[in-house]
């Protein structure tokens, strides 16, 4: 094993910029961390030879099953002679059994040293990265057979492992055995078993202890993990079930696909919330969806055996009752339910309850005030899901082993549970501190204090954690900041990063790898850094392959990063997978619906923003999840003109067009910018959004050379003198104009000092952006060295918009003066803002 571990390492190394901090983790070595699969790893060459005899069995497992389906064939290859007796061949167990023997006898003289070479990577999955599923289900079924008594085969294994049955209490070394769900604590390990086995291991690890005291009886006897197990399976009617247990038609995935078959229903009695608009499929139910769930207490599940459960698709939303909240009805597992149950506030039992049957959902009023109770809504889900996951597949596991001692013929298709890879929840953060708050948050819904590896929890509080960030210079720029400025920049604001973990109800295991992960956390440019760009060879998206939960937290952040990284991101989700080699599960127990290619209309999408944009509702509008959309919005919005300070003539001028920047900028410079220098306004600011726009009007201001302008863009974030200097010149007026993106205003926050006009080239992403500028023009803010001429002046704001703004004219204006404004066939309006 540690000759495959250390070649599993250097690949990683090599992909080291495919998987970021994941896949770099994978390739380092550790001795002290080192971990073999069972305590006399010094009696094994290799554990390839293990693997070895593991292909040789499910090759053999494979026929079996064809055969039990009839489609077994003459021509199919037959086994080797050394695989056969006197008898004839050798059953599964059998030739897997005395592989197994005989790789070990052969190494019983082998030199002691070579198990210090046995180094494992802090990454701690199998070496083919494979999820779970058979591969360690069928090496522990070896453990079974090997019961021949050698005592110095009696050693700790690498415990905290859900799986292990068939063993009684009595039986289990202390580091062996697993403590009840309710309330108690991990014993402390030996080296070993530290820190690192509480991770995910504790699914792929494999047993090999033997127990001389066990006989065949034991075997039927469920131990008191596998009961523990038994009640942490998923209900029949728990929404995971319904959702992802049922598979869909290729005849329904067709209907989702057309916009005529949803339709809307709205409700405004949910208690706190905004009008909720609920767009959901109509589609028959008949002979849509079948259930891949194993039937109680059935032994044999026959193929033709008919077990199709018709559901119904999108059911309405149904509010909860929130003095009488009772957190069952939501199907909460009881872990979590006694962190969180007495914590929820009436918006987070409503959030949760719209969540909760994996239906997409959208929420635009997600502000800096409301941040904490949304993440931890977030949190809550996707530890429900992912111990909902692993409970199912431990459960499989279980029958699938006892299936195989007793020789039970079983139906591969009702044991579908998994996806070409293990990630099944995907974050998509803005920065290094939103995935601090939620690493911090899942910590607190499982209550996993000090159940941490401590080198990566230190690790992590250096890189993502907020280190020095509340005091020195950066805390001094704040001052006098608006509060949403300080919430957003607080702590560590990097916006490249990507880290993958794995979670259990006792623990979570930092930077594991991409394809070894329960859940990624990263920002929508870390992570296309790490999957490559479309077209590129070397291309690696197998492990978004199978992502369930798709999380885009703080949206409108994006829209202030870079959007086409997000719809990048977004469009590689759940794609197809380009080689067999991207899959890293058992092949047998992939869910049909994801073979069929059916994995997007699954996935739910949870979209959370401070601020409705259209980009944001696009994307959410082309999710086609069966379970339906949910969008929470404000029916009538006041606006933030009563906001604004100053008194100003207010010109709203319409350019042609619906959404046509083309059109927007010819407008622009044949009408509004020859007008503006025939009046000869000074000290005029032109506030652009689009990074882009502002490169054509750059570029058209240059080639005309009618006025002197300066300009502030993003990227002078970096360059303040280049700042400090055009800020200068506009305000002594050797600068009529002075051109000012959007994304600078966001990452900074300047006051800007002289302004006396302003020009709106298209309203701002954010409404109270709008009032932050016009409030710059305050008279104490104005040059009292200005000529008289300007100072005879009005102060003026002009906003240059489309019929197609109405998001940004709502917002700003209002909901009642933007109907107002777009019923008007008039192309300019003009008004008076008195200010206070």
């Amino acid at each position: 094993r540690g000759g495959s571990n250390r070649a599993r390492g250097g690949s990683n190394r090599a992909r080291g910029s495919n998987h970021g901090r994941g896949g770099s983790n994978s390739g380092r070595s550790n001795k002290s961390h080192s971990r073999p699969p069972f305590k006399s790893r010094d009696r094994l060459k290799s554990y390839s030879q293990i693997k070895a005899a593991k292909r040789k069995y499910e090759e053999e497992h494979d026929k079996s099953i064809k055969k039990i389906k009839g489609e077994s064939s003459d021509e199919e290859v037959k086994f080797s002679s050394d695989s056969e007796t006197e008898e004839g061949p050798l059953d599964s167990h059998q030739l897997l059994m005395q592989t197994f023997t005989d790789i070990k006898h052969s190494a019983i003289d082998s030199d002691h040293d070579e198990s210090d070479e046995c180094e494992d990577s802090d990454d701690s999955e199998d070496p083919d990265g494979s999820y779970l599923s058979n591969d360690y289900a069928d090496l522990e079924t070896v453990s079974k057979y090997e019961n021949n008594g050698d005592s110095d085969e009696q050693s700790n294994d690498e415990s905290h492992m859900e799986q292990q049955s068939d063993e009684s209490e009595e039986d289990l070394d202390d580091d062996d055995l697993l403590e009840k769900e309710e309330g108690s604590k991990l014993e402390s390990e030996e080296d070993h078993n530290s820190d690192d086995d509480t991770d995910t291991d504790d699914i792929q690890t494999t047993k090999f202890k033997k127990n001389h005291h066990k006989n065949e009886q034991k075997s039927s006897i469920p131990s008191l993990q596998e009961e523990e197990e038994e009640e942490d399976v998923p209900e029949d009617n728990d929404p995971f079930c319904s959702h992802f247990e049922r598979c869909l038609s290729d005849k329904t995935a067709d209907a989702l696909k057309d916009p005529g078959n949803w339709k809307q229903r709205c409700y405004n009695n949910w208690t706190g919330l905004p009008i909720i608009k609920h767009s959901y499929p109509s589609i028959p139910t008949t002979n849509n969806i079948s259930d891949t769930r194993p039937k109680p207490r059935r032994k044999m599940l026959s193929l033709n055996q008919d077990v199709q459960q018709q559901p119904t698709i999108a059911p309405p939303l149904k509010q909860p009752d929130l003095e009488n909240f009772d957190i069952n009805t939501l199907f909460i597992k009881k872990i979590i339910q006694k962190n969180v149950s007495d914590k929820l506030t009436h918006f987070q039992k409503q959030m949760l309850s719209l969540v909760s049957n994996y239906s997409d959902v959208f929420y635009p009023e997600s502000t800096y005030d409301k941040w904490d109770e949304v993440t931890s809504v977030y949190c809550i889900h996707v530890a429900n899901h992912i111990l909902k996951t692993r409970a199912r597949i431990m459960k499989n596991n279980a029958k699938l082993n006892k299936a195989m001692t007793s020789n039970t013929e079983l139906d591969m298709a009702h044991f579908q549970d998994q996806g070409y890879a293990r990630a099944k929840v995907l974050f998509l953060l803005p920065s290094r501190h939103s995935a601090y708050r939620v690493v911090n948050s899942l910590i607190e819904v499982l209550q996993l204090k000090g159940n941490r590896d401590d080198k990566n929890k230190t690790r992590f509080e250096e890189e993502f954690g907020p280190g020095e960030e509340q005091t020195g210079a950066r805390q001094r720029s704040k001052r006098d900041k608006a509060p949403d400025f300080i919430a957003t920049f607080t702590g560590d604001t990097g916006d490249d990063f990507k880290i993958g973990l794995t979670l259990n109800k006792r623990s979570m295991r930092l930077y594991s790898g991409f394809y070894g992960s329960d859940i990624i956390l990263a920002s929508p440019l870390g992570l296309r850094r790490s999957t490559g760009i479309e077209g590129d060879e070397d291309v690696d998206t197998g492990f978004l392959t199978s992502i369930e939960i798709l999380i885009m937290d703080q949206a409108d952040m994006f829209q202030m990063q870079n959007w086409d990284h997000v719809q990048s991101v977004f469009d590689s989700v759940n794609g197809a997978i380009r080689t067999v080699a991207e899959i890293k599960t058992d092949v047998g127990r992939v869910r049909s619906w994801m073979v069929d290619g059916h994995a997007r209309h699954y996935r739910q999408t949870i979209l959370s923003s401070s601020v409705f944009t259209n980009e944001q509702n696009t994307l959410f509008a082309s999710t086609l999840n069966f379970a339906g959309r949910v969008q929470l919005f404000q029916s009538s919005l006041e606006g933030v003109m009563s906001q604004v300070l100053v008194s100003a003539e207010l010109v709203l001028l319409r350019a042609p067009g619906l959404n046509d920047q083309e059109a927007r900028l010819l407008y622009f410079t044949k009408e509004l910018m020859p007008q503006h220098i025939a009046s000869k306004k000074a000290y005029t600011l032109l506030y652009i959004p689009s990074y882009y726009d502002y490169l054509s009007i750059n570029q058209y201001l240059s080639r005309e050379r009618d006025i002197d302008f300066s300009s502030i863009n993003e990227y002078m974030t970096t360059k303040m003198s280049h700042v400090a200097v055009a800020r200068s010149d506009f305000f002594k007026g050797q600068s009529k104009l002075l051109l000012y993106t959007e994304r600078f205003h966001f990452y900074k926050r300047p006051t800007i000092k002289g302004i006396r006009h302003i020009i709106f080239y298209h309203l701002p992403t954010y409404p109270h952006f709008f009032t932050e500028m016009c409030n710059m023009m305050l008279a104490s803010k104005q040059n009292s060295g200005a000529s008289r001429q300007q100072k005879l002046m009005r102060p003026s704001i002009t906003v240059v918009f489309q019929d197609s703004d109405v998001t940004q004219l709502s917002a700003t204006l209002g909901t009642d003066n933007m109907k107002e404004l777009l019923q008007s066939k008039k192309r300019v309006h003009i008004c008076t803002i008195t200010g206070r």
